[in-house]
């Protein structure tokens, strides 16, 4: 079964996405920008089971006490979520948008895995991983709100774009990290190696990465690849009791190590 899309999204993940960018509207009024979808949703390969749902947040400056409102509505939001993987949602500054930096500050940042607000007085805390995340919503976005992408998010420089994007492979080539997360290591390793071939679409989805992978990397990692792009588009449910990160197993170390060490050998990304 092909992934969604925004066009085909099941109506209730399509009602949850109008409930949440009402919510936003109603919350921060004239001080919201934008609502950005990008990710999975966006390139038309999201699995109600594994994909996470991707959002960014384009605000004028917003105080502390804002800042947790903000946050604490995007909390009850993933709480009534109709599908079984995260909400991830950064809210940034328009200006900081219009002009992106590496590393990229941000008003508030929403995941699965947070469990406060990070939110302090002083400066604004900035994210390694998210100015990939906004040079992949400026060039395959889609707007729930407001102008489109392109005309409120500037180039991304390709070295700040590059180095973001390595904080997260970095992690899976050192030690045996992709042993914790296989499907999510493999599918994000072979975008890596997308890239370091120089292929299209840039920047790569994951199914988009594992469908070039199964023709561009060696046979021998094929079947690997396979399983993963497997787990990713299987509908099937992921019971309470059950690790996400190793759904489609039982997974063979020996065959997730060489692969690992296979990415580890390719020239990095120009």
């Amino acid at each position: 079964m092909p992934g969604h899309s925004l066009r085909t999204a099941p109506p209730a993940l399509a009602d949850f996405l109008r409930g949440t960018v009402c919510e936003l509207r109603d919350e921060l009024g004239e001080r919201l920008v934008a609502v950005v979808l990008h990710g999975s949703l966006a390139m038309g390969a999201f699995y109600p089971p594994k994909s996470d749902l991707d959002l960014l947040v384009l605000a004028t400056d917003l105080g502390g006490d804002a800042r947790i409102r903000l946050w604490r509505l995007l909390e009850r939001r993933h709480r009534v979520r109709p599908f079984a993987a995260g909400l991830e949602v950064s809210a940034i500054r328009a200006a900081d948008a219009a002009a992106p930096r590496h590393p990229l500050p941000y008003l508030a940042h929403f995941s699965e895995t947070t469990s406060s607000p990070d939110l302090v007085s002083g400066p604004l805390p900035s994210d390694p991983d998210l100015i990939a995340h906004l040079a992949v919503a400026r060039q395959r976005g889609v707007s729930l709100f407001g102008p489109p992408p392109g005309e409120l998010i500037g180039p991304v420089a390709r070295a700040d774009y590059l180095a973001a994007v390595r904080c997260d492979i970095d992690w899976l080539l050192e030690g045996e990290a992709i042993l914790q997360s296989p499907r999510y290591g493999v599918l994000n390793l072979c975008r890596w190696a997308m890239l370091s071939a120089g292929a299209k679409p840039d920047p790569p989805g994951k199914e988009e990465a594992a469908l070039w992978a199964l023709e561009n990397a060696p046979p021998a990692h094929h079947a690997l690849i396979a399983r993963a792009l497997a787990a990713q588009r299987s509908d099937a449910p992921v019971g309470p009791g059950e690790d996400l990160r190793l759904v489609g197993g039982p997974w063979g170390a020996p065959a997730l190590l060489a692969f690992r060490d296979w990415t580890r050998r390719l020239p990095p990304p120009i």
